[in-house]
């Protein structure tokens, strides 16, 4: 065993500061611009290709949802180039949205229209979704937690494991695009009428990280008051409120992942 460990979880007995290969974006309390892209070419983390061995967390805010095109409720996605906006009309539906990302992007985070929380992998002819986070809180911050590896994915919300997915192929870019990926915030036009899902803490890793980490990862899930809510937001609702409420929401959510009562 090595006898020094230069970044938390890394292998090493005696911890030695240094430089981390990890930054966090998105954390001046405003929400980032409309596909604002992660990472920037002027941090470290720039030059990495993030089709596979990468980690990232997210902390969101989800109000209102009933004011957001159901069928369009990005909230994340990566891919080699900013995605311009699909024609949606009346025979828009999820389907439609699906097909028309699969060949744009490698990775999607998003909300159904049945509000449930999704992440998918377009990787070369295959798509690979994870298990429908259902019951996400709604007025009360959470985090999720996605880690990749070369054949393997797992997430993670709030610290807890979720979803676990083993795949037979490398994990890799859909067919006919091909290149470095970045992260993009969600789109202008997944936002229409209004927005409705608001971030905080994009925090990202150019590796694989470990249980350990997640759980020490700094900063802390953001509070209510650190998204840059409009008033619409209801005022009752105090972050020891949200706070019980998202606990709550996180034993059902499990729950139902697990099919226990």
């Amino acid at each position: 065993m090595p006898i020094f460990s230069f970044y938390p979880g890394a292998s090493g007995v005696i911890g030695i500061p240094g430089n981390t290969n990890d930054l966090v974006y998105w954390n001046k309390k405003s929400q980032p611009a409309y596909s604002a892209v992660v990472p920037m070419k002027d941090d470290k983390l720039f030059g990495k290709s993030y089709i596979n061995m990468f980690s990232f967390s997210i902390d969101l805010f989800v109000r209102e949802i009933e004011n957001t095109n159901s069928n369009a409720r990005i909230i994340l996605y990566k891919a080699s180039a900013p995605i311009p906006s699909p024609k949606i009309d009346k025979g828009f539906t999820e389907d439609s949205f699906i097909n028309y990302m699969k060949t744009r992007s490698s990775m999607i985070m998003y909300l159904t229209n049945t509000n449930d929380l999704m992440i998918t992998f377009f990787s070369d002819s295959m798509q690979y979704n994870i298990a429908p986070i259902k019951n996400i809180p709604l007025y009360t911050p959470f985090r999720i937690t996605v880690v990749v590896e070369d054949k393997m994915f797992t997430v993670y919300l709030n610290g807890k494991q979720i979803f676990q997915r083993l795949v037979t192929n490398l994990i890799t870019t859909p067919k006919g695009l091909s290149g470095t990926q970045s992260f993009y915030a969600s789109p202008d036009w997944a936002n229409t009428p209004k927005r409705t899902i608001f971030v905080q803490n994009f925090h990202l890793w150019g590796r694989v990280i470990t249980y350990k980490e997640i759980l020490a990862a700094k900063p802390a899930l953001a509070l209510s008051t650190k998204f840059d809510l409009t008033p619409e937001a209801p005022a009752c609702v105090t972050d020891s409120q949200a706070i019980a409420a998202g606990a709550q929401n996180v034993v059902s959510t499990v729950q139902s992942i697990l099919g226990t009562p």
